[in-house]
């Protein structure tokens, strides 16, 4: 099981909470399982027949404000458009496990008075159990 726990240096206590699952797209419609990956959480996609893509999601853990938890990284979930760099917020109070996260996210791209960027909402919700694996970024 993925539980992370990481010390907070203002408060005695440690921060728990568990996000392996799968993970259902309220507005995109895409589907990801969320695993442990080394020190950090990876979103394996879930394909149209319901096999196992590529990692599309890779998280770490930022910060903790009162029972809000921030988690940064990158959505990749189609390789012909660029990634978006991301953040993963959900309530911890009480350390309980998410039901569901809010994820807002730009494109990795530099500002262009040329180029028209798309800012990135969905909130997901944890829909059942992770089947896929992932394995750590090596690089």
């Amino acid at each position: 099981m993925g539980v992370l726990t990481m010390p907070v240096a203002a408060e005695a206590q440690s921060i728990t909470y568990d996000l392996t699952g799968r993970w259902t797209s309220a507005k995109h419609k895409f589907v990801l399982d969320i695993v442990k990956c080394g020190e950090t959480w990876c979103g394996v996609k879930i394909n149209a027949d319901q096999s196992c893509g590529e990692v599309a999601l890779r998280l770490r853990h930022v910060a903790k404000a009162g029972a809000t938890v921030m988690l940064v990284g990158r959505l990749d979930l189609q390789p012909e458009i660029e990634p978006y760099e991301v953040s993963v917020t959900f309530d911890n109070a009480n350390n309980a496990n998410p039901t569901e996260v809010q994820m807002l996210g730009d494109p990795n791209v530099t500002p262009s008075l040329l180029t028209r960027t798309i800012q990135f909402y969905d909130l997901l919700a944890r829909s059942g159990d992770a089947q896929c694996k992932a394995v750590a970024k090596t690089s």
